[in-house]
């Protein structure tokens, strides 16, 4: 006979043999029952009270604790129904537990129940019990009961409040949490480690103020002795990693005595999220090297880390542990392996993977081999498979939608959009954002819109892609509507991305100057200019609005810099005309080893074309072909071709041209042909504009630079013969634009305009301007109008010119002291640049003019391309 029988049967015999109740005997049998119940026979146990003679609450609570510690919670509650029916005796240790079995069923009825059962027996003042009532009400959500009854304890413990306060943290009142840690600090109350757990782990997920809060927590444990417990180390290196702070996660992490599997796992997680790969496979290595078992949990974040670093080797033999191991697949297994195994580009084993689980292919097994395929280029692979999860009756999920949709040309965005409309998908923020993107890209802004006005409850990144939107087409006047609208409604505040997209869309020249410098502001009170993505859109803003010197502010304060500020001053400098200074910043570019891409080399190039440095621009070239292993491409070609022509080496132009892999594109035939017109090549500029005339008929530039040599030539027949082709072929010349910025206002004007309201003076201004340009021997240069009339008729169109309006309207408009920002759509011609350079002399302003080349700095007498544009 076992144990546990012979047992039972020594009980039954004692209990059935007693005429009268017996005071030994009952201690026997309670000692037989306790010999039962702590058996791992919590059935024999249950039968045994059925028989026994006499039961009491003793062996009733015994029974009770025993099916709570076996889980055996149903079991719990209908003993305690027994107990409460048969009118034994209950105490404060039954009703705590019975509380913890309905906090962890979730049975509100029951607990509302055991409540009242608590206040009519006079238990809810234990501090056991109250305590249990709080943890019980947090549990099943009833937040305001919970703080009810324990505002209503009279004495309470560092237990009691550490219930309270991970109720808050799991109910997702972070605040809260903070602010009754702060009062049980005020109240005396020491916190233990399982405070200290709960408290940091609010942290982790407040985001507010969490690298002070967390620092100040970090001293409070070391203060009360704790900075070696476990627990509290664990938590403490999960809060560092959420904030940034790797470096202190690690150095919590040697400092642990202890370490538990969850240490580990939070370290090699914590790093992954990181993205520190290198050191997460240092942790996990040296975990191995310690003989630290591994679990599931280890094998999941360990694959996912062989993705990131796309170790396809390593993903194997890992797979082949868990084989060995006899590891369960559980869904985040799977998961995890088929993700790694499309990452590293080995999708057989992915699809292998995942057709072999069959039952257990959900929605999320489907969204991950379907974004495998699209990461790997096969977005018509994607489609099919999209198309076969609908045929097998998966519902795909919000994440799927906004997957699918960057499978475009493959798939129909209104395709999309019908079955998300359908599936009640539509005013969700992930799918809608994941729409708006594609409508936008698809250059369709006017759906992407819609899509944005019907999404719900719209998250920050929502409102930063329609920003990005917009930026991206140009359009800075919808973008700065929707940013003023988002912060009238103020539910939600912008983050660094948000101000990267309104300032980036403030970049176009036909956005305002002074809008750029209001959200420059905007960016500096929100805390978010030294974001690298901020400040290296404002770098690009400035560089493009014509303020280099602002640029380079914002440069040198960056606390870091990536490639796209590097490049985006090369860049801006190249355009300003300063090829020196570009070089400078190539140069310390390179010392800082910082890496360099094919735009980097795109700017230093350009640098060399605007200043004529033609032998720094072979040199720079062969150094991005030899140095760097980057291949040229046609913008590197297309720069070599301008390089060559602008400084009238139209032969070599033609090389490049020639050796190229590819046939050269508009580009390079446009600055051949450019280049055929400053230098007079009338044979050469044929060909070029024959080349460009088949590559895009309806493009004007071919046609006018064409008559343009003729006409430099005096040869006045072919420049007609060039004209009335363009009549013929219904080609349109670019009418030349120029455009000013005053008071918030942009002001347009075209060559000989007088539709604006100050005509007059401006027209005044201008013939004032003309006789001190004659008093100091300034004589117009009528070789720049291309037309066959007299020169005095000459001399009158070069001073209407659409710059010269805009230039005379900004000095009767602005102040001495405000510089003058001119934009125009088409190339300053020459008289107009010489006559800009002599008025910023006489007027004493600095004036700035855009073309569609580059800008000029007009200061002095003087402007910054040195007159070689």
């Amino acid at each position: 006979m076992c144990m546990v029988a012979a047992t039972t049967f020594a009980i039954r015999v004692l209990t059935r043999t007693q005429k009268a109740p017996n005071p030994e005997i009952q201690v026997r049998v309670r000692q037989l029952h306790s010999a039962v119940i702590y058996s791992d026979d919590v059935v024999d146990a249950h039968h045994l009270f059925d028989d026994t003679y006499e039961r009491d609450s003793h062996g009733f609570n015994s029974l009770l604790f025993q099916y709570t510690r076996e889980n055996q919670r149903w079991e719990a509650l209908n003993l305690y129904t027994h107990i409460h029916r048969s009118g034994l005796p209950i105490n404060g240790s039954t009703l705590s537990c019975v509380l913890k079995t309905c906090g962890a069923l979730s049975h509100r009825s029951m607990g509302k129940q055991v409540h009242s059962v608590c206040v009519k027996s006079g238990f809810q003042g234990d501090v056991s019990v109250g305590t249990s009532l709080v943890d019980m009400y947090m549990k099943i959500e009833n937040v305001v009961d919970g703080m009810r009854v324990f505002e209503l304890m009279g004495d309470k413990n560092v237990v009691s409040w550490t219930s309270l306060l991970c109720g808050y943290t799991k109910n997702g009142m972070n605040d809260r949490a903070v602010a009754l840690f702060r009062r049980m600090l005020g109240m005396g109350v020491e916190p233990n480690a399982f405070t200290f757990a709960t408290i940091l782990g609010a942290l982790r997920a407040d985001g507010a103020f969490i690298v002070e809060r967390g620092t100040q927590v970090h001293g409070l444990v070391i203060k009360n002795g704790l900075n070696s417990n476990t627990t509290v180390g664990n938590s403490l290196i999960n809060m560092y990693f959420k904030v940034g702070k790797s470096g202190s996660a690690r150095a919590i992490f040697d400092s642990m005595d202890e370490k538990n599997s969850v240490t580990w796992n939070g370290m090699v997680s914590g790093y992954i999220s990181s993205g520190c790969d290198s050191e997460a496979l240092e942790i996990f290595s040296q975990m191995r090297a310690e003989g630290v078992s591994l679990t599931q949990g280890t094998f999941a974040s360990t694959i996912k880390l062989c993705g990131n670093i796309r170790n396809l080797s390593f993903v194997r033999q890992l797979h082949g542990r868990l084989l060995k191991c006899g590891f369960e697949f559980g869904d985040g297994i799977k998961t995890a392996l088929l993700v790694s195994y499309c990452k590293c580009n080995d999708m057989d084993s992915a699809v292998t993977g995942f057709f072999m689980m069959h039952g257990d292919r959900d929605v999320i097994s489907w969204t991950a081999l379907i974004t495998g395929y699209l990461q790997n280029g096969r977005g018509d692979r994607a489609v099919d498979l999209f198309r076969q999860m609908y045929t097998e009756g998966v519902s795909p999920n919000s994440f799927t939608y906004s997957v699918i949709l960057t499978a475009h040309p493959f798939v129909s965005p209104s395709v999309v959009h019908a079955q998300v409309i359908k599936t009640s998908h539509d005013r969700l923020s992930t799918v809608g954002t994941a729409l708006l993107d594609t409508y936008f890209k698809q250059g369709n802004p006017d759906a992407a819109t819609k899509v944005f006005d019907s999404i719900l409850e719209k998250d920050i990144v929502s409102w930063s892609a329609v920003l990005a939107g917009y930026a991206q087409i140009g359009d800075s006047g919808r973008a700065i509507k929707v940013f003023i609208k988002l912060g009238r409604e103020g539910s939600t505040r912008p983050n660094e991305y948000t101000f990267s997209s309104i300032i980036n869309a403030c970049a176009r020249p036909a956005s305002g100057a002074e809008q750029g410098k209001q959200l420059h502001g905007c960016s500096i009170k929100a805390g978010f200019s030294y974001a690298l993505v901020v400040s290296s859109a404002l770098v690009t803003m400035y560089a493009k609005r014509g303020n280099i010197e602002n640029a380079n502010k914002v440069f040198q304060r960056q606390r870091e810099r990536d490639s796209i500020s590097w490049n985006s001053m090369i860049s801006g400098y190249a355009q300003h005309g300063d090829g020196k200074k570009a070089l400078e910043i190539f140069e310390e570019m390179r010392s800082q080893n910082v890496p360099m891409d094919a735009v980097t080399f795109i700017g230093v190039i350009t640098a060399c074309t605007h200043a004529g440095l033609v032998v720094e621009g072979e040199m720079y070239f062969n150094m991005m072909v030899e140095d760097h292993n980057i291949k040229p491409m046609d913008e590197h070609y297309s720069c070599m071709v301008d390089l060559y022509s602008r400084a009238g080496m139209l032969k070599k132009a033609m090389e490049v041209i020639r050796g190229m892999p590819f046939p050269a594109g508009v580009t390079s035939w446009l600055s051949i042909l450019a280049g055929c017109r400053a230098h007079r090549n009338l044979e050469l500029g044929k060909v070029a504009a024959e080349r460009l005339t088949s590559l895009q008929p309806d493009n004007s530039a071919a046609y006018v630079l064409l008559s343009n040599i003729y006409a430099a030539l005096g040869n006045w027949n072919e420049r007609r013969r060039v004209r009335r082709m363009m009549d013929e072929r219904n080609v349109k010349k670019e009418a030349g634009l120029s455009w000013i910025e005053v008071k918030h206002k942009i002001h347009i004007f075209l060559a000989g305009d007088v539709s604006h309201p100050l005509t007059d003076q401006i027209y005044m201004k201008l013939d004032q301007l003309q006789s001190r340009l004659r008093d100091i021997g300034y004589r117009p240069d009528t070789n720049h109008v291309l037309h066959d009339v007299e020169e005095e008729h000459k001399e009158a169109i070069l001073s209407q010119h659409s710059e010269r309006l805009a230039l005379a309207f900004g000095l009767i408009s602005t102040t001495p002291e405000v510089p003058l920002h001119i934009m125009k759509n088409l190339r300053v011609c020459g008289d107009c640049h010489n006559v800009f350079k002599i008025v910023s002399e006489i007027e004493g302003r600095d004036i700035v003019v855009r073309d569609s080349n580059r800008f000029h700095h007009f200061k002095g007498g003087f402007c910054s391309c040195g007159d070689y544009w």
